[in-house]
């Protein structure tokens, strides 16, 4: 992979957990990720066949309701923590050791059935924790996350789960970037409820 920027090159720090909305709270066109996750498929191709111009150090913004197309230049930071981890995981990567930031749901269930030193922390909102929750976790919504955040014990490892591991995954990465050991659930409590628990309601 060619080196180059990060999007945290760009934008330095990630919003503060909550504020600003999901997806899944204010919804997306269904054609949207259809057209972006196409462009991404050719920039990957690009890269894999060593053709043309991947888009290295450029930020594409596409606004579809208009139809507009810009293009962003910007250099590596070199005080850039992403970056530097990128570099640290690629060494590891080489020498057969590899960080992944994300744990499958049959894993968590082993490490829960060995009482593993770990801490559930499920960033939904009450109403969500009601319908269902897996273990016995500790409700920190993400809008609370920032005002919240000396609640949480450094000592444990924390896994964050959400609904479908979109606002667990930048809850990770914000708790990451604050010295805090924790896992993203991949595919949150839905994936959780399908493959481990069906008892866990889905909704």
């Amino acid at each position: 992979m060619p080196a180059g920027p990060c999007y945290r090159c760009i934008f330095p720090e990630p919003p503060a957990p909550g504020s600003t909305p999901s997806c899944e709270e204010i919804g997306v066109l269904g054609a949207v990720p259809g057209v972006v996750g196409s462009l991404q498929a050719v920039e990957a191709l690009k890269v894999i066949l060593g053709i043309g111009e991947p888009l290295i150090g450029r930020l594409l913004q596409l606004d579809l309701e208009r139809v507009e197309l810009r293009i962003i230049g910007f250099d590596r930071r070199a005080d850039c923590k992403t970056c530097q981890r990128i570099d640290q995981d690629s060494s590891r990567h080489a020498t057969g050791i590899f960080i992944d930031v994300d744990i499958e749901p049959a894993e968590l269930a082993r490490r829960m059935n060995e009482n593993g030193n770990l801490l559930l922390l499920d960033v939904r909102e009450p109403w969500e924790w009601s319908v269902g929750r897996i273990g016995e976790p500790q409700l920190l919504p993400m809008g609370e996350l920032e005002e919240r955040i000396d609640s949480l014990d450094k000592s444990l490892e924390l896994i964050v789960y959400c609904h479908h591991g979109t606002r667990s995954s930048m809850a990770t990465e914000w708790l990451r970037a604050r010295g805090f050991r924790a896992l993203n659930l991949a595919g949150g409590i839905d994936r959780w409820s399908r493959e481990i628990d069906p008892s866990v309601p889905r909704y």
